[in-house]
Formats: structure tokens, sequence, C-alpha cells
């Protein structure tokens, strides 16, 4: 059950609040279906990108400052940003690796799910490790789920994780790159009573905003995530974007662009 009544359809909708909206705990998506309002989203973008229409400038408002997380959460972050890596400069890899990915069907030949080839990449662009720490963001939960199900014969799952706990150990670029992780693993340490018990949705948010701070951000186009996250750090002005495919790194934002890439995965 909802908090909201929805009527009027996909042309007009009204919402009407059954309980006071600052004690809603159960809110309802926006249209007729789960997915109408990510898919008008992604219709304006086409036709922002196609140059029908201008970009609504509230949406650029929101993605250059107005978009912050809970103070809490912030709290959270800056604590991981101060603390644990003193202000050094880091980079953000977003490793979509996890089983789900393994079996999306959409833009094959952009896919890359072993961990592996991603770290030969990445070490391939920067010779010389361009930070000090690496902070890998994924759904290790997920992960560790699909390799301890007794069921499970995924092969690439296993070596997924063996990497990843490789790097955790002993680094990357010969041990002169830490690598950490972040997200949910900072939620559950944190204690609170809410976004400790509800990790994995807050490792997300957490994830997100640090990733926005990063000197450097590589992820992939197949992910609405990563997409979003190139698309913020464009409009706040963070252009060392980066997207990995099979062949390589290729820069998501080149530093002339004048609009974010749009996500068509």
């Amino acid at each position: 059950m909802s908090d909201v009544y929805i009527t009027g359809g996909d042309t007009s909708p009204r919402i009407t609040w059954k309980v006071p909206i600052e004690n809603s705990s159960r809110p309802h998506f926006l249209g007729q279906k789960q997915t109408s309002a990510i898919h008008a989203y992604l219709s304006y973008e086409k036709k922002v990108s196609k140059k029908n229409m201008k970009r609504l400038s509230f949406e650029i408002d929101i993605m250059k400052d107005a978009f912050q997380p809970h103070p809490e959460i912030q709290a959270i972050i800056n604590g991981f940003l101060q603390e644990g890596l003193n202000g050094s400069k880091f980079m953000v890899l977003h490793a979509r690796i996890e089983p789900d990915m393994q079996k999306h069907s959409r833009c094959l030949p952009l896919k890359v799910v072993s961990f592996q080839h991603i770290i030969r990449l990445l070490e391939a662009e920067f010779v010389d490790p361009p930070v000090s720490t690496l902070i890998i963001i994924l759904n290790r939960e997920l992960l560790e789920k699909e390799v301890n199900n007794p069921k499970s014969n995924n092969t690439l799952a296993e070596e997924n994780l063996q990497v990843l706990n490789h790097v955790m150990t002993h680094g990357l670029w010969g041990g002169r790159v830490k690598v950490v992780e972040a997200g949910s693993k900072l939620a559950i340490e944190s204690r609170h009573e809410i976004y400790s018990k509800y990790s994995t949705l807050t490792g997300g948010i957490i994830n997100f905003f640090i990733s926005l701070q990063a000197n450097i951000f590589v992820g992939t186009e197949v992910s609405s995530y990563s997409s979003a996250l190139v698309k913020s750090r464009f409009f706040r002005n963070k252009k060392d974007n980066y997207f990995y495919v099979p062949q390589g790194l290729k820069r998501a934002t080149p530093l002339d662009a004048t609009d974010p890439p749009v996500f068509a995965c």
C-alpha cells in the first residue's frame, strides 16, 4: 500500500496524500507505471541531445550544486574523505561486474564484466598512477551471494570476487595505489539507526556523492548509475571522466564538450 493516491493519468497526474507528507514512509512512483518517470526523462534527454529543445535551467541548477545528500549522510562522506583519505587525490572506479550485469542483454559491444580486464584497461591507460587511492564501487553483497550459492556455477563471478579481494589487499600499480571500498561498508560502520539498517541503498547514495568529488571517475556507459554520475560531474566542471569498453578507456566528457553524454542502454 502507498501513502498517496495518484489520479488523472500520465498527462495530468494529481497526488493526494493519505497521511501528512512529513510522516510518509511509503511513497508511490510517478505515473501509471513504475518506469513512467524515467522514460519521460530519457525522452527529454534525447530531445536535448538532438537540439530539439534546450536543457531546462532548473535541471542545470540541480546538477551543479542543489542536488545534495541528507546532512547526516554528508557527515559520513566528510568523515571518510577527511580521515580515510586525508585529502589525497583519488579515483573512483564503478566496476559494474555483478551477476545481473553479466545477464544484461543491452549494448553488448560496450560491456566489460571481467574485473581483471577492467584493471588491465585502467593500468594501460594510466601507465603511471595518477592518484594515491582508488575507490571501487560495486555491490559486493550481490557478488558474494552468487559465489556462495551452491546452485550457481558462475565461474566469472568467482574470478571477479577473487580479483576484488586481491586488489583490496595488494593494491594496484604494483602496490603504489591503495584500493578501498566505501558505500555500504561506511553505512554499516556508521551505526546509524536507519542508514546502517538499509546499507545497500545508503551505500549507493554515499558512493554517488563521493564520486562527484573524485579527481578521476571511470565507469561504464551501459550503467545508468555511471551515466548519471558523469552527467552530474560534467555540470560541476569535473570533466576527467572515462568509460571503459572492451578496447580500452575512452573519455566520457572531452574537455571541449558542451553537453554530457546521453544514456542509451
